[in-house]
């Protein structure tokens, strides 16, 4: 099996928590997924090992691929040993279950010998507590150092025996990754000093210029509650990036939002049957990214009603900060790309342009309300 020294750290760590801190493609998911299967599954029967992040999707696009990766690559897997229903594997008597919360907050305080909880910060402290109240074995943490979070005070702040911080970059994982993939993450130093002190270096930094500052979150009942003056929806088109489609409700003088379809490697005949599959409103008004007509013109000929969104960006922004926007709890990533939007830092200049990185939900969100709102505002175009 092929190791970076992220792996022999997390192994050979003995304390109750084990901490991973990194930047991005520093290895440190892949490694604490080989750390369970050499260090605990293949070692001890019986035991029940939980894989845990915010959103079940989010579990079955990321951590568990690597892990069937992992046990293919080991000679360790087995189709009879995988539930892909209850996402579920047993191995050497162990049972792996890999879990959304937002579809599993009942096992939250179950029972369970050793927990991985990847991208810590998407999580409350609640769930934390939850997860670990009976909690027998190591637990094990992995995060960006984006932001400050619940983890200091439960964690990093107390008793120093009881954890083990491991701290890592790109250049642990550097035999792993494609040229093209260190060359990106070195370009960071050329985009905007807060992703170049965290995704490239791997440290702790503060976010400056934030774009929208007036976002609420709120439960699904309470954006089915809403009895909205208009719905209308954006969409950002992707394949590399993400495709989303947010739908929006207007109404009491405020957005609500709820993201409908965020995903890669799509075609547009995908995102159509999933349209159509999940009953998405023919008569309500799609504003689209207008780069792409012939997209456009797909969903046309599909039966949507859909139109070109004015793609002013610095106008579109400026007029989307002005609003009060309430977004679904269940729209996890989409609220992150708009909660992390930010302008580009230099030192401790601001600039006036957005970063474009992970702007594919603020993007669709601006295409829809900039296009449809502003000449409510603004009939004269003033």
């Amino acid at each position: 099996m092929k190791v970076s020294p992220v792996f022999l750290a997390n192994a050979r760590a003995n304390t109750r928590y084990v901490v991973n801190e990194g930047g991005t493609r520093s290895g440190k998911t892949y490694s604490i997924l080989q750390t369970l299967i050499n260090k605990h599954a293949l070692t001890k029967r019986g035991q029940i090992i939980d894989i845990v992040r915010k959103t079940r999707r989010e579990i079955v696009d990321t951590v568990l691929p690597d892990f069937l990766d992992i046990t293919k690559a080991m000679g360790l897997y087995s189709d009879r040993n995988y539930h892909e229903t209850k996402l579920n594997y047993t191995l050497n008597g162990n049972l792996f279950r890999f879990l959304g919360l937002d579809k599993a907050m009942k096992k939250r305080g179950s029972k369970r010998d050793i927990l991985f909880v990847n991208e810590a910060n998407g999580l409350d402290l609640e769930d934390w507590i939850q997860l670990t109240i009976r909690l027998s074995g190591q637990a094990y943490l992995d995060y960006n150092p984006s932001e400050d979070f619940w983890l200091d005070d439960a964690v990093l702040n107390q008793d120093p025996s009881r954890f083990t911080l491991i701290k890592s970059t790109y250049l642990d994982n550097y035999d792993f990754l494609p040229p093209s993939q260190i060359t990106e993450i070195e370009n960071l130093i050329n985009i905007d000093d807060f992703y170049y002190q965290v995704y490239t270096l791997g440290k702790r930094a503060s976010l400056k210029g934030k774009i929208f500052t007036k976002l609420h979150k709120i439960t699904d009942a309470a954006y089915d509650d809403v009895f909205e003056d208009i719905k209308f929806y954006g969409l950002d088109f992707g394949f590399e990036h993400h495709t989303v489609l947010v739908e929006i409700k207007w109404a009491a003088e405020q957005c609500f939002e709820r993201c409908l379809y965020m995903e890669t490697h799509k075609t547009d005949d995908e995102l159509i049957k999933w349209m159509v599959d999940n009953n998405v409103d023919y008569n309500a008004t799609i504003y689209a990214d207008p780069a792409y007509p012939a997209s456009i013109q797909k969903l046309r000929d599909a039966g949507f009603t859909v139109r070109k969104a004015k793609k002013d960006v610095k106008d579109g922004i400026h007029f989307s900060q002005a609003l009060r926007r309430n977004i679904t709890d269940t729209s996890t990533e989409y609220f992150k790309q708009n909660d992390k939007y930010k302008y580009r830092q230099r030192g401790n200049d601001i600039l006036e342009d957005p970063v474009k990185i992970k702007d594919d939900g603020p993007d669709a969100f601006r295409y829809a309300a900039y296009t449809e709102l502003r000449d409510k505002f603004n009939p004269l175009g003033i």
